[in-house]
């Protein structure tokens, strides 16, 4: 299955039960992304539209290649009068020469081809423009993480972490980084559906998938509070200017 097909059957799961991005993170980017943002790789929207609701950039581009991913993309931010979704990949992004002040990758850089796309991130840059990549994963060594974490083990998850050494050739070595800790508030329903999310996730429809189901929910009902599982979070932010 190719990296354009991962999220088949998973979009609406996606929009339902991802996380909002730390308020930290947004007055950062902010103050990289005066004029043009393009968020790339959107999905569903989550982050384009923090972006639009805080002002950040007079023009925010979501790009997002998966179909059904870019159908709800258009829904959570065509409302907004300076949004616009394109629909192409990160190794060929159909805008001019010199048109974005910030990229942004979110949740979404590991998938990309890395060479192709630091080619096109030069190219559609403005001088002194700027890449933010960004990763949220959860925190702790605790008994509930471990649990869950067998839990997508079983199911083939797909690791998310990049070496930091391949961020560092990306940039050329010179870049920044910061951490932002949150915290995020699941019922059942949406804790299941955050994992449903998940590139790895077999369809609910498949002996496997039910089976995934009745674990997270099994995991859910053991660690609760009055219906409610808090899960700490930190995210990553890794940015810099491409040479």
């Amino acid at each position: 299955m190719s990296n354009l097909e991962l999220f088949n059957g998973k979009a609406i799961y996606y929009k339902e039960a991802r996380p909002d991005y730390p308020q930290g993170l947004l007055r950062d980017l902010e103050k990289l992304g005066k004029k043009v943002v393009l968020d790339i790789g959107a999905g569903s929207g989550v982050l384009a539209r923090q972006l639009l609701q805080n002002k950040i950039g007079e023009q925010v581009i979501a790009s997002e290649p998966n179909e059904e991913m870019r159908l709800l993309l258009d829904t959570s931010i065509g409302g907004f009068e300076n949004a616009r979704v394109l629909y192409s990949p990160s190794e060929s992004i159909q805008l001019a020469n010199a048109s974005v002040d910030l990229i942004i990758a979110a949740q979404a850089f590991h998938y990309f081809d890395i060479e192709l796309f630091h080619r096109e991130a030069v190219r559609v840059l403005r001088k002194d423009g700027w890449v933010s990549l960004i990763w949220t994963s959860r925190t702790g060594n605790t008994a509930f993480e471990s649990k869950l974490s067998e839990i997508e083990e079983k199911n083939g998850r797909i690791s998310e972490k990049i070496e930091i050494q391949v961020i560092q050739d990306f940039f050329n070595s010179s870049f920044l980084r910061k951490q932002y800790r949150s915290n995020v508030k699941y019922d059942k329903d949406s804790f299941v559906k955050r994992h449903l999310s998940s590139s790895y996730a077999p369809s609910v429809e498949t002996d496997k998938g039910k089976s995934m189901v009745k674990d997270l929910e099994t995991l859910f009902d053991e660690f609760q509070e009055e219906g409610i599982l808090e899960i700490p979070l930190l995210t990553y932010h890794y940015y810099g200017q491409l040479k």
